[in-house]
């Protein structure tokens, strides 16, 4: 947790100090899109296939989508954002100044619901009334998913021209929680999956 909060505030450093440097470069280009809406998902006769990557809440929710662009002589700076719930959310902020220096930082946050299998064709008996295999849910209705954060950034910087001499950090951090559904095979005198 400690590499994300350090991961976002060194990113939130570097949009500042992109500004910074930008507003001494005269004249600018700024172009921007705001976006606000929302959306309101039903959940009768649902399935978890059709809604595998949306937060699951039966209310109205609200969206927000921003597109920025400013541009000068020798800078380029970009900030694109998605909010479509609490779960699904891309954000990218990327600046460049000349051949000096150059960042890139990236927030990806997915859900995905995986569904339960009820394991209904598991239902044998071998031949000769031997061996039969049975099977038991022990949470049915459980809702299994997982939720997937991923943290990018990528900063170059050119310390020398003359010898061309770069740095180059880069980070990246992947957390991912959740639950899944797992099977457990008992074979003795018959085979029960639970």
């Amino acid at each position: 947790m400690k590499k994300v909060i350090l991961s976002l505030f060194l990113g939130l450093f570097l949009v500042f100090l992109s500004g910074a440097i930008a507003f001494g470069q005269g004249e600018t280009e700024d172009i921007y899109t705001i976006w606000v809406g929302g959306h309101y998902t039903d959940f009768t006769d649902y399935n978890k296939k059709v809604g595998e990557y949306m937060y699951s809440k039966e209310e109205i929710l609200p969206e927000f989508k921003i597109d920025y662009l400013s541009r000068g002589k020798g800078y380029v700076f970009s900030l694109n954002g998605y909010y479509y719930d609490r779960r699904n959310i891309f954000g990218t902020v990327t600046t460049r100044h000349g051949d000096r220096f150059a960042a890139d930082f990236k927030f990806k946050s997915t859900i995905h619901h995986e569904g339960q299998d009820l394991l209904q064709n598991l239902e044998t008996r071998e031949a000769g009334g031997g061996k039969i295999l049975t099977h038991e849910i022990l949470d049915p209705g459980a809702d299994y998913n997982s939720h997937r954060r991923e943290i990018e950034g990528h900063v170059k910087a050119l310390i020398s021209k003359k010898n061309n001499i770069k740095m180059m950090v880069s980070h990246r951090t992947v957390l991912q929680s959740g639950t899944e559904q797992a099977l457990s095979n008992n074979h003795c005198l018959s085979c029960h999956i639970v």
